[in-house]
């Protein structure tokens, strides 16, 4: 008989719903998409529905219909950090743009969060195409395919480097030596590349989990060597079966040949499990 296989389920927050009018239902509220006690209390009906994980996608520009349907305001790690303190073992999964963001702040953020949570913290690694986004951070548009893919690799790479700065025993608070971090097992980050330079180690030591899950969504060739690369779980728009074992196979032959053994627990973890 084959072994059991489990269900994971994840709630993506989606304000009012996932159809554009569904917040015109007479009982539905405008304004939830900004209420931190709606997101709340639906993270803790998630959990007690035995829900893996809830999810926030995010965006950094005002959305181009933002007159005719809620979207998501809120910083995901905020909300994320409130939902914490409300739950116990629900994953908490955020979004966060590499393109325009430094991967030290975002370390630390997602860390901090994950601290928080107990090790429930989630981290979804998106690139950012749309112009809008480009014209809050200076720039007349998005990069191209090939380099928003290539600065979100090297982008995760710094994240891995900083999580994994402090070993688990750094912290030593030996009261009769008086040494409070051992700094022999202090790691710094030496990445001085394409898109970023940074040099040293996180403030903030590993969390109970190691350090975040790492989430990617993207189904193009290029997504797909980031999440091979460094995925640990990964969002697929496939609508076939079919199709899903398609995808499934080529990721899973790519992350082999850039050494992840095929079946590793890495590549399966929850946040929260």
């Amino acid at each position: 008989m084959a072994a059991p296989r489990r269900l994971h389920l994840n709630l993506n927050f989606l304000s009012a719903g996932s159809h554009a009018a569904a917040w015109l239902w007479p009982g539905n509220r405008p304004d939830a998409f900004v209420d931190p006690t709606y997101l709340v209390e639906t993270a803790r009906l998630a959990e007690r529905g035995t829900f893996d994980a809830v999810f926030l996608a995010d965006h950094p520009s005002m959305p181009a219909r933002s007159d005719l349907r809620p979207f998501q305001a809120l910083e995901p790690s905020i909300v994320l950090t409130a939902i914490a303190g409300a739950t116990s073992h629900i994953g908490l999964i955020g979004t966060i743009s590499s393109g325009y963001n430094a991967p030290w702040n975002i370390a630390r953020r997602f860390a901090s969060l994950d601290i928080i949570s107990g090790g429930r913290a989630g981290i979804n690694i998106v690139t950012t195409t749309d112009r809008t986004a480009a014209f809050n951070f200076g720039s007349e548009a998005a990069a191209d395919h090939a380099t928003r893919y290539d600065r979100a690799i090297e982008f995760t790479d710094i994240l891995k480097a900083l999580w994994n700065s402090w070993q688990d025993d750094a912290l030593a608070g030996d009261k009769a030596t008086g040494v409070f971090i051992d700094r022999a097992r202090i790691n710094p980050a030496h990445h001085h590349e394409r898109y970023f330079q940074v040099q040293g180690a996180l403030n903030v030591p590993r969390s109970r989990q190691g350090h975040p899950v790492i989430l990617q969504a993207g189904g193009s060739d290029y997504g797909l060597e980031l999440a091979a690369r460094h995925a640990e779980a990964v969002f697929t728009a496939a609508h076939t079966p079919e199709d899903s074992l398609t995808y499934a196979h080529r990721l899973r032959a790519r992350a082999e040949a850039l050494g992840r053994p095929p079946g590793s627990k890495a590549g399966q973890r929850v946040a929260g499990h």
